[in-house]
């Protein structure tokens, strides 16, 4: 299981607002978002990050929709941005 902060940064390019998050806070969002996959169960799994969308429009609550290729499952993480918190 690995989201990078690759992949952190591209979804949540696609985030409106714009996200101004810099290269730490994009990697502390992946080590946060590998955290809760390791919570589920998900640690070791082939996991793909399928989109980053505010949580019901609210920029400083992210809701990340990750999919797991080894469990079949999709699995949602609400985080908050590290600047809202």
């Amino acid at each position: 299981m690995t989201i990078t902060a690759n992949q952190v940064e591209l979804a949540i390019a696609r985030v409106e607002p714009p996200c101004s998050d810099g290269p730490n806070g994009l990697a502390l969002l992946a080590e946060q978002v590998n955290g809760e996959l390791s919570v589920w169960g998900h640690a070791g799994h082939e996991v793909t990050l399928e989109r980053v969308l505010p949580f019901f429009g609210d920029p400083g609550v992210l809701s990340w929709h990750c999919w797991c290729e080894t469990c079949h499952v999709s699995q949602l993480v609400l985080l908050a941005r590290p600047e809202a918190g």
